[in-house]
């Protein structure tokens, strides 16, 4: 493929390739965009772990871009389910991948033979059988065992986040359709943590920023967040990327006071790269302030025991903390927090 470039690209005088080992050499640095299509992470070859060398493909991308640079991943794991877990099974159908007709008259044709996949380790394993017959006549045939891994969505997520990515924009084609369980295909597009961010900017949440949101932290975190005339729902995006959001909603009290109704932070949440950097000190702050115009006289949320930035940041607000062992929706430790608003 790579002997193709120079004949595709005379008369551009912006562009430079080389030829490397992609798993064992260096990719360079100060890049802004870094394009792992072709379904390259499908389609490792290396002598080392399938699994840790689509890993390590993550890593380099993130070393070659600079901070605040974006990689771009196109990836199909050959069929198999990205976000259910694909029975072991043994296929014994062929598929022609490609045939054709080159302007010199040779004829050629790969061929995917039947092959086995293997749910506990994630490999899938086959034959490509290239034919070719060249214009003088000659017949060439050879077949190639190979070997690949299927990584999850949810794992390649984990790595893209380890890596210090945050995603921007994850759907199963170029026309934008949305992961579903039947999808196979994913397009991912990140950003590299930026060393620091000045443009954070925030926006009122509507039902068109929900798949954002979730791409950028998860679907439970987005199912949390209430959209309706009564409620407050506010994102920090960097970028046009969330970053950051909170969703407010009036809620009753419990038995004896369950006639009152107070404002209730169903959740927020701050990506770990924006963490201290007043983010969600603002979001909270001005969900108190929809709380005191609306007349809510209280403010309250529950964080478990792991949320310890958040729990940090509530008592420096003013919240009173009141720890406990169990709480009855989530089902672990953590702390009860209030704050009495007061006019400002």
């Amino acid at each position: 493929m790579l002997d193709k470039i120079q004949a595709k690209t005379v008369g551009l005088n912006n562009i430079k390739w080389h030829k490397a080992d992609a798993v064992h050499d260096e990719w360079g640095s100060g890049f802004d965009v870094v394009v792992l299509a072709g379904n390259i992470l499908y389609n490792i070859v290396s002598d080392i772990d399938y699994a840790k060398s689509q890993e390590l493909f993550i890593k380099k991308a993130a070393s070659a871009l600079v901070p605040g640079g974006y990689v771009f991943i196109s990836y199909g794991p050959g069929g198999n389910k990205l976000t259910q877990p694909t029975q072991s099974q043994t296929y014994n159908d062929d598929w022609v991948v490609w045939e054709g007709t080159d302007n010199d008259g040779n004829f050629g044709k790969m061929t995917l033979l039947g092959g086995s996949y293997d749910s506990e380790t994630q490999l899938d394993k086959f034959v490509r059988r290239f034919d070719l017959t060249l214009a003088g006549g000659e017949q060439i045939r050879q077949d190639i065992d190979c070997v690949k891994h299927t990584v999850m969505l949810e794992q390649l997520r984990d790595w893209l986040y380890d890596a210090g990515f945050i995603i921007g924009l994850q759907c199963e084609d170029y026309e934008k359709n949305p992961i579903t369980d039947s999808s196979c295909e994913v397009k991912i597009y990140a950003r590299k943590k930026p060393e620091e961010s000045t443009n954070i900017e925030y926006r009122k949440i509507d039902s068109s920023m929900l798949y954002d949101i979730a791409c950028a932290f998860d679907k439970g975190s987005a199912k949390h967040i209430v959209l309706h005339e009564n409620a407050f729902a506010l994102a920090a995006l960097d970028e046009n990327i969330p970053v950051g959001f909170i969703s407010v909603t009036p809620r009753a009290m419990d038995y004896p006071l369950e006639h009152i109704k107070d404002a209730y932070i169903e959740i927020y949440e701050v990506h770990d790269f924006y963490q201290r950097r007043g983010i969600g000190r603002y979001m909270v702050q001005r969900a108190e302030d929809w709380a005191r115009e609306k007349g809510f006289k209280q403010i309250r949320t529950h964080h478990n025991d792991k949320a310890v930035a958040a729990i940090h940041m509530s008592y420096s607000l003013g919240y009173g903390m009141c720890p406990h062992e169990y709480h009855k929706d989530e089902g672990c430790a953590g702390y009860y927090a209030a704050k009495v608003l007061t006019a400002k």
